[in-house]
């Protein structure tokens, strides 16, 4: 008695290269299994009592099954076919490399080959799909953020990758008060751990007069203009500086107050 079918799992037929896919026999005594081109993961012996066995194909390739009874007869040859495609290779593009704080903008692009679909999970919650996207970091306080990418061919087989991302920092530590006329904290300072290729920072006073300047980015202002103690007030300061290798420069602001 045999039930001659012969099906398979994923019912489809349709597995990523390097998943396994199962071959499910009818009822039977025995069977006789074959493929083309020959799978070497498939027990071809002349006959077995395996009804389901699972295979692991590398490319595209048909399953003969031939099912007999306990007497040795034979039913009808049944034939199944398994299609293969190539899970995606991954490799993303982002610019620039690296996170700038003041400027918290990435764009990253999606060039895994065999990739239909592209899904971005952020180091701050935030997602996006597409293979091209950009997106603006809220939080850059740490020294390094994550990107996740998921990335799918077009029979839903998926490949991850983490990226990591190193946060560039500029300033340190800028004081908004200094106290020229005591031992300590009577400078005013922007400290920076960056390679800097152009740096220039002017103090202004309430009413937009230049009280100080300078393009070293090592500079100390000590509260004076021309010689003399400016005034116990607030202060605003202009910074502008590029760094080594990105091209652009970029415009930091703030406020610092003398107390004396």
């Amino acid at each position: 008695i045999m039930k001659n079918s012969l099906s398979t799992l994923p019912e489809n037929g349709l597995i990523c290269k390097g998943d396994p896919a199962i071959l499910v026999a009818g009822k039977a005594d025995h069977y006789k299994w074959e493929s083309f081109p020959n799978d070497p993961s498939l027990d071809t012996n002349d006959f077995t009592y395996t009804a389901t066995p699972t295979v692991y194909p590398t490319y595209n390739t048909v399953y003969a099954m031939t099912p007999y009874g306990s007497n040795g007869c034979a039913g009808e040859q049944q034939i199944v076919t398994l299609n293969v495609y190539h899970k995606p290779v991954l490799k993303v593009n982002r610019v620039p490399l690296t996170l700038d704080p003041d400027n918290p903008t990435m764009n990253f692009v999606d060039q895994s080959e065999y990739s239909v679909k592209s899904y971005w999970i952020f180091g701050d919650g935030e997602h996006a799909v597409g293979a091209n996207v950009s997106h603006y970091f809220s939080e850059t306080q740490f020294d390094t953020t994550e990107v996740l990418l998921q990335t799918t061919n077009e029979i839903g087989c998926t490949m991850d990758t983490t990226i990591r991302i190193p946060i560039q920092k500029f300033a340190s530590w800028a004081p908004n008060v200094f106290t020229p006329n005591r031992a300590e904290n009577n400078t005013f300072q922007i400290r920076t751990i960056n390679n800097l290729e152009y740096f220039k920072v002017m103090i202004f006073n309430r009413r937009g007069m230049l009280m100080f300047e300078s393009e070293d980015p090592q500079f100390v202002w000590d509260g004076t203009h021309n010689n003399k103690d400016c005034p116990q007030d607030t202060y605003v300061y202009i910074c502008r500086y590029r760094k080594a290798g990105t091209g652009e420069t970029t415009l930091k602001k703030g406020v610092v107050t003398i107390l004396r």
